[in-house]
């Protein structure tokens, strides 16, 4: 009874706040990706939800990216375990903007720039290609979702960055 209350009378208010402070964390996220990775990194902003995908150069492997930025306490979800054709993934990443703060934002993604730049080669100059006009992200299958082993469990070293980068992002 008090949250259909609470609903009526606070829901679209709520839901209108929380849209602009999505906005903005998104906003953040893709600006700090641009800034870290240079064009090596290909974003879009998302038509809604509440991660990113990324897509790297091709000598990019994101399951060994993951393995690397895991040491260093950073998470990342591989895309290649969030797509149905796994090769297709290889060189993709989902990031989660979510309940990060925009501190844990610019310093999640920096830090997988920097480890992303130390395993797998120099960075490019700054911006985004084709970033204007292209999402990323395997096609919406209605009622889908991925097996429960197919994600990886989080050690506490890489939860401090989940908030940033995670993987789920309720995890």
């Amino acid at each position: 009874m008090i949250m259909a209350e609470y609903c009526t009378a606070d829901f679209d208010d709520h839901v209108t706040a929380l849209q602009q402070t999505l906005k903005v964390k998104c906003e953040t996220m893709i600006e700090t990706i641009a800034a870290e990775f240079g064009t090596a990194a290909e974003v879009a902003m998302p038509a809604g939800g509440i991660v990113v995908w990324v897509t790297l150069p091709d000598s990019v492997d994101t399951m060994k990216l993951y393995q690397a930025a895991l040491e260093e306490g950073v998470a990342i979800n591989p895309g290649e375990e969030w797509m149905a054709d796994a090769a297709a993934g290889k060189h993709r990443l989902r990031l989660c903007y979510a309940s990060s703060t925009l501190e844990d934002i610019r310093e999640g993604v920096a830090k997988l720039a920097d480890i992303c730049h130390r395993e797998f080669g120099p960075r490019p100059a700054a911006g985004i290609s084709n970033a204007s006009n292209r999402r990323y992200g395997p096609p919406a299958v209605a009622g889908a979702s991925p097996p429960a082993d197919s994600v990886s469990p989080r050690p506490p070293a890489a939860r401090r960055w989940r908030a940033a980068i995670c993987a789920p992002c309720a995890a």
